[in-house]
């Protein structure tokens, strides 16, 4: 009777065992188990106000992921007082580092909106770093963005 109650906890253990292995093969190629923002090929990061740590903060989490991942799409969306980041003429200290991550294939798009309320607002017209895209709505690129397969890094 002993023998065959240790014989039962022996079979326990070993189905959990096989499950536990089982697991640990098959887990790697579910990527719905991982919300590491690393581990996604398409990243956004979206900016909505001109304060300069903010801004800061999202060259920053540029640059890690262009170095943490070569090679991943990210792209940098600019909205509303946002904008303030990507503009030509404005005293912006983050241009050098723009430009860079442009080379390095970080795309950047700015609110066409948003600058034209800019540009309405100061009554001229407003200039933007050279290779910054324009998008209509900036909030609605975005979503649509992380609609297809983005993930929203600064969420």
């Amino acid at each position: 009777m002993h023998s065959h109650a240790f014989t039962i906890v022996l079979q326990v253990i070993m189905v959990g065992v096989m499950f536990s292995v089982a697991f640990l093969i098959v887990m790697p190629a579910i990527p719905f188990f991982s919300k590491d923002p690393l581990i996604t090929t398409k990243s956004v990061l979206e900016i909505s106000d001109s304060l300069q740590g903010n801004q800061q903060l999202v060259i920053s989490r540029a640059k890690k992921l262009c170095v943490t991942l070569p090679g991943k799409h990210i792209e940098v969306v600019a909205v509303g007082k946002g904008i303030d980041l990507l503009l030509s003429d404005y005293d912006s200290a983050n241009q050098h580092e723009i430009q860079s991550l442009m080379r390095r294939g970080v795309v950047f798009s700015i609110c066409q909106h948003s600058l034209q309320e800019l540009t309405h607002r100061l009554g001229r017209p407003i200039q933007i770093i050279e290779g910054v895209q324009r998008v209509p709505d900036g909030r609605c690129y975005a979503d649509d963005l992380k609609n297809n397969g983005y993930l929203d890094i600064l969420a």
